[in-house]
């Protein structure tokens, strides 16, 4: 039995100071030997960082920059773009054109080319980092549409966005469709979030914690082969065991070298008396 296709359901992210984690729904579709369907079952994934790990980093900002909003504190200049299009800007007057220099996270600084739309509050309609001496974006964003933010301000929002990753000139692209969108805390949806994150996961669900020092994989349902911890007086008694051993093997080595010794010593007694008795 074979999955034939895998339909994405739903993605939570959540970010508290327990942990940073992402977990997603997906519908699988079984099928005999590419026969007609015979069973679907949803398998959950879960993975969860430390609440500090910047590997959370894509999962914290798109959602709100697929809004087209919150990316002015990731860039440090920004000024007309001098290269851009002259027709775009005569078809759309309120879409200008801006580039500056800035980071993606603490770890990657580049360039940032962006399209605002200066009538809908400077609502981003593209961005694009670039890391240094690449001509292919590491993240694209594009938004459309518009929504009204209602709280805690009246500001519009893009009604819809995508992310892109480009990976070795391949884009991984992800859509968004915003039906609505609160800039300040909700505890409802919070609650609702966490709650998932808590509640048990269906059988085959795969969970992934990088929290530890080691990497865990976990997946729901299968037999697990627990580690055989040693306690503190068993290392105490390998370790004087070791060295037990090694004095033993040191005394050896020493009554090898001493015998040796004695023998070349005794040969050499013998053959100087021969010297002697000989004519």
């Amino acid at each position: 039995m074979d999955v034939v296709a895998g339909v994405h359901l739903n993605e939570y992210a959540i970010f508290n100071s327990e942990y940073s984690g992402l977990l997603s729904d997906t519908l699988l579709t079984y099928a005999e030997d590419g026969d007609a369907v015979i069973d679907k079952n949803i398998q959950s994934t879960k993975i969860l960082y430390a609440p500090d790990d910047i590997s959370m980093f894509g999962f914290a900002v798109k959602y709100k920059w697929t809004t087209g909003r919150g990316m002015s504190k990731y860039i440090n200049t920004l000024s007309i773009d001098e290269n851009a299009p002259t027709e775009e800007s005569q078809n759309n007057s309120s879409l200008v054109r801006l580039t500056g220099s800035g980071f993606l996270n603490p770890n990657y600084s580049g360039t940032w080319k962006l399209i605002v739309d200066v009538e809908n509050d400077y609502l981003v309609r593209e961005a694009s980092f670039f890391r240094p001496k690449k001509e292919i974006p590491f993240v694209q964003v594009k938004t459309s549409g518009k929504l009204i933010e209602s709280k805690p301000v009246n500001l519009p929002i893009a009604a819809s966005g995508s992310w892109s990753h480009f990976i070795n000139g391949q884009e991984i692209k992800t859509d968004y469709h915003h039906d609505n969108f609160a800039g300040s805390y909700d505890k409802d949806v919070y609650d609702l979030v966490y709650s998932r994150f808590e509640e048990d996961l269906p059988v085959h669900s795969i969970v992934q914690d990088y929290r530890g020092e080691e990497y865990v994989s976990t997946i729901v349902g299968a037999k697990k082969t627990k580690s055989k911890e040693r306690d503190v007086n068993s290392v105490k008694k390998d370790k004087s065991t070791t060295g037990y051993y090694y004095l033993i093997l040191v005394i050896a080595i020493f009554a090898v070298l001493l015998f040796v010794f004695y023998m070349r010593k005794r040969s050499g007694v013998k053959s100087t008396k021969l010297r002697k008795n000989t004519p």
